[in-house]
């Protein structure tokens, strides 16, 4: 059973996240953030990992959002990189949906900030949102919806009165499954 998140901590006040090219983006009190990278659909390993902070939201209804800034500056992509595969309604908007994949980077147990050593990221095939640079509001967290998560199958646990939260794949009991 890998475990992509475990004992993550999420805090009641807002919080600063540090990025690895020294800036600093807010997060605001019970935001539940990891971190994961962005590629190509077609990629099946992460190569040179490019991490960035990812708001999981469990009452975002789709399964990836991004602002286009962050997009580019956070994953070196733009929307025409990644295919259009159907359109979605966001904040009164219709929006294009793009195929990505999504790759989870395992926490270190209790942080929220740094790595496991050892497990690969965790990848996930997503239809992503992509907020446009031109029109104002854009400038939130990436958000991980629940519907991805419940695509991929994985398993998603709250601890609210510790502020923790478990991410895993499911069960496998060999030789069944």
């Amino acid at each position: 059973m890998p475990r992509i998140l475990r004992d993550l901590p999420f805090f009641e006040k807002p919080t600063p996240v540090h990025l690895p090219d020294g800036s600093v983006v807010p997060v605001l009190g019970d935001q539940i953030v990891c971190w994961a990278s962005l590629t190509l659909p077609e990629f099946r390993q992460l190569h040179e990992p490019r991490p960035f902070p990812v708001s999981i939201d469990t009452g975002f209804n789709r399964d990836f959002f991004i602002p286009e800034r962050y997009l580019l500056e956070w994953a070196g992509l733009t929307p025409r990189d990644l295919a259009r595969v159907g359109e979605a309604r966001f904040e009164n908007l219709v929006l294009p949906l793009r195929a990505a994949t999504i790759w989870l980077h395992p926490n270190r147990p209790g942080a929220r900030d740094a790595f496991a050593a050892g497990p690969d990221p965790f990848d996930l095939s997503a239809d992503v949102i992509v907020w446009p640079s031109m029109i104002p509001g854009g400038r939130r967290l990436p958000l991980l919806g629940v519907h991805a998560v419940a695509r991929a199958g994985l398993h998603f646990v709250v601890d609210g009165r510790r502020r923790r939260v478990w991410l895993r794949t499911a069960w496998r009991f060999w030789p069944f499954g």
